[in-house]
């Protein structure tokens, strides 16, 4: 609970802030634990979670916190002939108190594996020795088909639960227009899983395919 949520409740919201106003941010929450929770049900997409954003060893964590890494990545993502946008990734930036903030550095990871993979053979072979070089050898070592496929369905799919969010993250939001939004994204996830499509369309999925 807020300061100002406490304060407004013990004092009186009317008696001493007339002109607070209060925004219960109820529906976002529970949108961003649909999400969380799918993940979090699954042990592969919670180990795939772990191994490319969460873990302190991740990919992620790594460029994150550490200025020559970051460079280290941009250089791959610069150079690499799959990178299906004109952006170069400087960063995969992520907030861990904010799960939906997984979303995007999750993306930027699953577009261009050819990057990742140089930037953890260059890992390995400019910092021999360290934990990072046998972090970046485990993840050369678990990266195969079914790993990148998966990494990049969970990446699609993430990136209709992150449309949801939005759709709800307003102070104030037409209940007509939720129900549409998640017709909507279930319709989206049924038609790439259940159908299959996720093979076919063009995203996460389809680049790692190809």
């Amino acid at each position: 609970i807020s300061t100002e949520s406490t304060t407004a409740r013990i004092q009186g919201q009317e008696a001493w802030f007339t002109n607070l106003l209060l925004i219960l941010r109820d529906k976002t929450h529970a949108t961003r634990r649909m999400m969380q929770r799918t993940w979090q049900c699954d042990a592969s997409l919670q180990a795939i979670g772990d191994a490319l954003i969460s873990s302190p060893g991740s990919i992620v964590q790594m460029v994150q916190h550490s200025h020559d890494l970051a460079v280290w990545y941009a250089e791959p993502s610069a150079a690499s002939s799959r990178r299906p946008v004109e952006t170069i990734f400087h960063h995969l930036r992520v907030a861990k108190h904010r799960f939906e903030s997984q979303c995007a550095p999750l993306s930027r990871v699953s577009m261009d594996w050819e990057a990742d993979i140089r930037f953890w053979i260059r890992v390995n072979q400019e910092r021999a020795g360290t934990r990072s070089t046998g972090l970046a050898n485990i993840m050369l070592d678990v990266l195969d088909p079914e790993f990148i496929c998966q990494a990049s369905m969970l990446a699609d799919a993430s990136c209709e639960m992150l449309t949801l969010i939005r759709c709800v993250n307003v102070s104030e939001v037409d209940s007509a227009l939720i129900a549409g939004t998640i017709n909507r994204c279930l319709k989206c996830l049924h038609t790439f899983f259940g159908e299959e499509e996720v093979w076919r369309v063009e995203g996460h999925t389809g680049l790692a395919v190809e």
